[in-house]
């Protein structure tokens, strides 16, 4: 029996459980279509006051530039010479917003470190060329006496080396009577004299070698240059109108199904209430 009757229930088809509160898609349609000039009414006006904004806000104008940050050849003791830039990037850009109160992005390409792109803002188009071009120019003219400098620091190291040479010259041709003088009497301190003329002899030709590699391969810095000249703005950064209007639609939609949903509650909690209140019987 017992199992007759387990058999009987495991036969029995499910039971499906309903509820009363289930929310079915025409119903939401129902309340969406009873307060539809509602619902409309919040869109046009988000999207009426997003307009307005838009049309009142202060224009805001972008110019750009890009500049490639200038370089020395340094003389390695590879084969290769070694860049060695007139500022380095990261001083670069932190002067060009510090002094000048532009913008400076460098390069995300490792490659193109000293490449820099420059912007500036301002409420007019042609204004905002106009100090983005004329900060550049302070910038350059800065890397030009930067590179004057080093022409300058080079030119003097090379005459200190050719003085050099001169001095060292006249001295080993003073060792040679010296040591011919204590060779006889003292040929230890004529050893050490000799060592001496070796050494001079060995910083006379290094010195020597500098000059003729300076001389043969002088120093040619490659100054900063503009790739991008400061453009003049055509259309304005901020506001963005395209993209607010756009937001606008999206939130004024989603307020203005908001606002019909929380009528359609406020209607029947209203009626609710109405159905408690006690009915006074006639006396």
């Amino acid at each position: 029996m017992h199992n007759e009757t387990s058999n009987n229930n495991n036969n029995a088809p499910p039971q499906v459980v309903t509820y009363d509160d289930e929310i079915s898609l025409i119903d939401l349609w129902n309340v969406i279509y009873k307060w539809r000039k509602l619902a409309i009414g919040v869109i046009l006006a988000v999207f009426l006051a997003s307009l307005a904004y838009t049309l009142t806000a202060t224009r805001i104008y972008e110019s750009r530039a890009v500049v490639a940050i200038g370089f020395f050849e340094v003389e390695t003791t590879n084969s290769a010479p070694a860049k060695r830039y007139i500022e380095e990037p990261g001083l670069f850009t932190a002067r060009a917003r510090e002094k000048y109160r532009i913008t400076a992005e460098p390069s995300k390409n490792k490659n193109e470190a000293n490449i820099i792109t420059l912007k500036t803002t301002s409420t007019d188009p042609l204004q905002s060329q106009k100090k983005l071009e004329a900060s550049i120019a302070n910038l350059i003219q800065d890397h030009e006496n930067a590179i004057a400098d080093y022409m300058s620091l080079q030119s003097f190291n090379l005459d200190l080396k050719k003085k050099q040479v001169a001095e060292i010259s006249s001295l080993i041709e003073d060792y040679d009577p010296r040591i011919r003088a204590v060779e006889r009497q003292n040929p230890a301190l004529a050893a050490i004299l000799t060592l001496d003329k070796r050494s001079l002899m060995e910083k006379d030709m290094n010195l020597r070698a500098s000059i003729e590699a300076t001389e043969m391969n002088p120093a040619q810095p490659v100054p900063t240059e503009i790739l991008k000249q400061p453009d003049l703005p055509g259309s304005p950064i901020k506001p963005k109108t395209n993209l607010v209007l756009a937001l606008s639609i999206v939130l004024g939609v989603f307020m203005g199904l908001f606002s019909a949903f929380m009528a359609e509650f406020a209607e029947k909690a209203k009626a609710s209430m109405n159905d408690r209140k006690p009915v006074n019987s006639e006396q």
